[in-house]
């Protein structure tokens, strides 16, 4: 399974940490455009409910599906951490509304 999960520069009035989503679509459903849709859904609902400015994701440095897709639709490496599991991970960014092509 693919895993994403996405940030936002918006902060939750209740915790004051940007809201946070993952998701996942089987392999056999991959390569369909799903994800890329799915993404922009997340992305528009929290640039109009939440005011973001910027999203952020992470991604495992071995994803290079999830990359791929990322980088399709305007996302840039921005830098680099460690998972809770140690495993190291990819930051990528883009600024809200900067629609690339879609998958």
């Amino acid at each position: 399974m693919t895993r994403w999960s996405a940030r936002c520069a918006a902060r939750s009035p209740r915790t004051a940490r940007p809201p946070s989503a993952a998701c996942a679509s089987t392999p056999r459903l991959q390569g369909h455009g799903i994800g890329a849709r799915l993404l922009r859904a997340a992305e528009s609902a929290l640039e109009e409910q939440r005011g973001a400015k910027r999203f952020r994701l992470h991604t495992g440095h071995r994803s290079e599906g999830n990359l791929r897709l990322y980088r399709k639709v305007g996302y840039e490496t921005v830098g680099t951490s460690q998972g809770t599991d140690g495993v190291p991970v990819i930051v990528l960014e883009k600024q809200a509304g900067a629609y690339a092509t879609t998958a």
